[in-house]
């Protein structure tokens, strides 16, 4: 943001779009390629490594890269140009907010990239953090965001990065030390989110075993599956169809685009996340008070979505205490459950398991570019129901490992907000480190 007079010790520069920012007296603005080359290092005749790993737009997730294509360079994509080295950052250049950026790490060889990235190699180690510190930050965002082109594919070119500016200080020392603290509070998210990833692994076994084989049990009986399979399940349990415990079901209500904008929120699929129903982002509908009671949501009914992707379509969500007035829109179906004979939360459980979805993708039907289920077909999705008093202990155990999960993730939450925060402050000086 343009300041009218700096503060003292600080010196306005040029900025984008004839803007100015305040930064240090002893930071100097540079242009990247001033301290970093950008796609230096082309593939030419010479290049003779057998196997490679290939690094493509999708292989980028969350900052990191999650997969290679081991391919031999002979038989590697034309798009695949560009070689990449430890600790070269590499950005996405089509949708790049999408796509995001990453640093290879230090033990990986052999790799090569398509040309949808460009790949920025620091000239000097003692700047390689404070680099690609910068190029997550918002004021790279601001960068890109400004000078992509196109509307299908959004774009920046290999010379807008060069040409990007970057505010740096003159002191080698303090370079590193903003690196090293934002590397540090990286190292406590990406722990954080290792503990996550472990704790999700635990929750899928848990759920395999108790949903299966239930707590405690030494005898079990053979009882017919679907497409005429036989599985085992406790002697004391009983295989039944959803219908068996369902009071009723209900698609959700259809009006025109005018009716929306205010009210009440309208559940759509995206509202389903892991097992629950979410406002958030909701749009608001509006509905009189007829409406109101045949589509709102109450504590404990389930809201599954009947039409979208394949893989979608059969996503399960509870409604908790705190959504609150509620209507669900028409590609969604609401499930109650019957709790004389079984536990809301226990049969949610059940709807994010492989058995479920497996049973979902048999009765799938196409429509227009999408697939359908319908509440006939819910009706018969085969549950191996144990007693009250198990549903609950099972459903107990589950929840509490929900719980530490949301826990764990609220603390990612904070650790990334406190570092957005230190990153916007410490890479434009507004925060100095002692050197």
């Amino acid at each position: 943001m343009s300041v009218q007079k700096a503060r003292q010790g600080y010196k306005l520069v040029k900025w984008l779009f004839r803007k100015e920012i305040e930064i240090p007296e002893d930071w100097n603005l540079l242009k990247l390629k001033q301290i970093a080359s950008v796609n230096s290092e082309q593939i030419t005749e010479n290049y003779e490594r057998d196997e490679i790993k290939y690094i493509d737009i999708a292989s980028i997730e969350n900052y990191q890269i999650t997969k290679y294509e081991n391919i031999k360079f002979d038989e590697r994509p034309s798009r695949a140009q560009r070689i990449v080295r430890h600790n070269d950052i590499l950005v996405s250049m089509v949708r790049p907010y999408l796509h995001g950026f990453t640093k290879v790490p230090e033990n990986d060889e052999n790799l090569i990239c398509s040309t949808g990235f460009a790949i920025i190699r620091s000239k000097s180690m003692s700047n390689a953090d404070f680099i690609f510190n910068y190029v997550k930050s918002h004021l790279f965002e601001q960068i890109f965001i400004r000078q992509m082109e196109g509307m299908a594919y959004p774009a920046i070119t290999s010379t807008v990065v060069s040409e990007s500016l970057i505010p740096i200080p003159n002191e080698i020392t303090e370079r590193k030390k903003i690196g090293l603290i934002l590397s540090n509070v990286d190292s406590l998210i990406d722990q954080t989110q290792k503990i996550i990833d472990q704790t999700i692994i635990l929750k899928k076994g848990l759920m395999q075993r108790l949903l299966t084989r239930g707590i405690g049990h030494t005898k079990f009986k053979k009882v017919k599956w679907y497409f005429g399979n036989e599985i085992e399940i406790p002697e004391e349990w009983n295989l039944i169809e959803l219908r068996d415990i369902v009071t009723s079901y209900k698609n959700g209500i259809y009006k025109p685009d005018k009716f929306y904008g205010s009210g009440y929120p309208s559940i759509r699929m995206f509202n389903i996340v892991d097992g629950k129903i979410i406002k958030e982002n909701a749009p608001f509908l509006q509905v009189d008070e007829q409406e109101l009671d045949d589509y709102g949501l109450a504590t404990g009914d389930i809201v599954i979505n009947r039409v979208n992707s394949d893989y979608l379509v059969g996503k399960a969500g509870i409604v908790t205490d705190d959504l609150g007035l509620a209507t669900f829109e028409s590609k969604n179906i609401r499930v109650r459950i019957d709790t004389r004979k079984c536990i809301p939360n226990f049969v949610n459980m059940y709807f994010s398991t492989k058995d479920y979805f497996n049973q979902i993708r048999s009765f799938i039907k196409t429509a227009v570019g999408q697939v359908t289920i319908n509440q006939e077909d819910l009706n018969h999705i085969m549950i191996k129901l144990p007693s009250l008093k198990e549903q609950q202990k099972i459903a107990s155990i589950l929840s509490n490992v929900d719980s530490k999960i949301t826990d764990l993730q609220s603390k990612k939450f904070t650790l990334q907000k406190l570092k957005k925060g230190l990153m916007q402050k410490l890479l434009t000086g507004q925060i100095r480190v002692t050197v």
